[in-house]
């Protein structure tokens, strides 16, 4: 089967990491695989793509998608006379690109990013294809309640992917064209028991930071970099001293810095920046923290639990990874009182972290390659 799959850019992102898992086991499968870049000038993972991937660089900027400016029909009273009087002229510059764009044949073409240019891409057949898929980061209502420019776009996908099931039912309110479309759920493969483990990296933190925290992402808004290390001064003060350690980086790094100063939990708050061998962290650490506002799918609990340690968790996700709370502790979001009591009976309760630790295993295996390889087979064959 000839695949070609269309990214918005193919920078350090998740996104992009988890669409060269998904080529990886594409081409393990036999089938012939294309990758399309929209957005070149993002291209530091195409020096990673499996060895027989033909890499084509396409510009098409998001702006030049009609559909975009459908954001300001909600947003301004007048935006309903930009959009009709935009659109058109958007519309002819899109047809006249597409008219100078080679557009070679495919079974399958998958819009990956998700985004409006990759879906445009596809969904406008820019490439021919038998069957176009969309791969949605999360579950796919978020994507109709962001603006009219998706379910303008969804109209002529064929099947879509989707992190989460929830609130799904929803999208056939008002949608009806949804109705005969099929909605895929397929998770993120985790290949971390994969990589090898450092035991000298693994000894050293244990002795450095003792039982610890990790957590794992980017220092931005909404993260809840701010949630944990309020939890982590909670802690402190019912005399649990546990040292929590942040790998990544971001814009508000420093900011994070000076709020564990300000709280007085600088000795316990260790900020370490982006590390590639991220395993060896989960391996040395005692519990992993995930404080998020929201997360399509939370890769670091994955990774986590598939190498047995218990996970404490903001709903971020609707629940998913966790089922519902069974399989790691679940709080509310902004919850610092409810982080602090799952974290306390993890460390306090030898029983408690046993079984966690058996859930996260148990749980780890919705996430295997394997199993991620059989429902591709049946997204691409179906």
């Amino acid at each position: 089967m000839k695949i070609s799959f269309v990214f918005d850019g193919l920078g350090f992102g998740g996104i992009e990491r988890v669409g060269l898992d998904f080529i990886n086991l594409c081409k393990k499968s036999g089938h012939e695989v294309d990758v399309y870049n929209l957005s070149p000038k993002y291209g530091e993972l195409a020096g990673q793509l499996p060895e027989g991937v033909k890499y084509f660089k396409k510009r098409l900027s998001t702006r030049a998608c009609p559909e975009l400016y459908s954001y300001g029909v909600k947003k301004w009273w007048w935006g309903k006379y930009a959009y009709a009087m935009l659109s058109p002229f958007v519309t002819l510059g899109q047809g006249i690109k597409k008219l100078f764009t080679r557009r070679r044949k495919y079974d399958v073409a998958i819009a990956f990013s998700g985004h409006i240019n990759d879906l445009s891409f596809v969904a406008k057949r820019f490439i021919k294809a038998d069957k176009k898929i969309c791969w949605c980061h999360g579950n796919i209502i978020a994507y109709f309640a962001i603006c009219d420019a998706y379910p303008m776009l969804y109209k002529k996908i064929d099947k879509f992917v989707t992190l989460s099931s929830a609130g799904q039912k929803n999208i056939y309110a008002g949608h009806k064209y949804m109705r005969g479309k099929k909605i895929y759920k397929i998770y993120n493969p985790t290949f971390i028991r994969e990589k090898q483990v450092d035991g000298q990296t693994v000894n050293e933190l244990k002795e450095k930071y003792g039982d610890f925290i990790l957590t794992v992402g980017r220092f931005a808004e909404g993260k809840g970099h701010d949630i944990a290390i309020q939890t982590v001064k909670s802690l402190k003060e019912r005399g649990l001293e546990k040292h929590i350690v942040f790998l990544g980086d971001g814009p508000i790094f420093a900011d994070m810095q000076e709020l564990a100063k300000k709280l007085g939990v600088e000795e316990l708050c260790h900020f370490e920046g982006v590390k590639t061998n991220v395993c060896d962290y989960i391996t040395a650490s005692h519990i992993n923290l995930l404080s998020s506002q929201w997360e399509g799918l939370p890769t670091v609990i994955v990774e986590a639990m598939t190498l047995g340690k218990p996970c404490v968790m903001t709903n971020s996700d609707d629940g998913e990874v966790s089922g519902g709370g069974k399989y790691c502790k679940l709080t509310e979001i902004g919850d610092v009182g409810g982080l602090t009591q799952a974290l306390t009976e993890l460390y306090t309760d030898t029983a408690e972290y046993e079984k966690y630790c058996a859930l996260s295993l148990e749980r780890a295996e919705a996430f295997s390659p394997a199993k991620i390889c059989e429902q591709l087979k049946e997204l691409l064959g179906g």
